[in-house]
């Protein structure tokens, strides 16, 4: 099994990059979102809903980044999504009772998207992912409350 991976990260993200556009924060997380919803913000067209499927997550000035993974092989990618802030309406951040997990509930044109993320990378080379949620979790903080 192919564990998820900085040099994945950086790729698959910068292949979603528009101009110069430049990520403020890189992460993993899970993603739930249905198909119409996917559909709606995706890049590529959407293969299945996503119910809590492993993703890269990069945050930029525009936009919340997503490339949904194969669980068992993270170097496949099922989908992309891009959501970009102006058309994201709210955003919910919950605290888990586990340090270092949350979970942030997005309402993307009246259709919701859920992220969550931990600050666990055990088995992979994965960095800077407690950094990234933090910076992603005060973003949405100060635009959303």
């Amino acid at each position: 099994m192919t564990a998820m991976n900085e040099q994945d990260k950086h790729a698959f993200l910068n292949e979603m990059r528009r101009g110069g556009e430049i990520y403020q924060a890189e992460v993993w997380g899970t993603v739930t979102a249905d198909k119409k919803t996917q559909a709606m913000f995706s890049s590529l067209p959407s293969r299945m809903a996503l119910a809590d499927v492993y993703a890269y997550i990069g945050m930029s000035e525009e936009n919340i980044n997503i490339v949904a993974v194969n669980t068992q092989k993270p170097d496949v990618i099922l989908g992309r999504m891009r959501l970009p802030f102006e058309k994201i309406t709210s955003a919910e951040i919950h605290n888990s009772l586990i340090p270092g997990r949350k979970t942030v509930d997005l309402m993307v044109e009246g259709r919701a998207v859920r992220l969550r993320f931990t600050g666990s990378t055990v088995g992979t080379d994965l960095q800077n992912q407690k950094e990234g949620i933090r910076k992603i979790a005060d973003r949405l903080k100060a635009m959303y409350h």
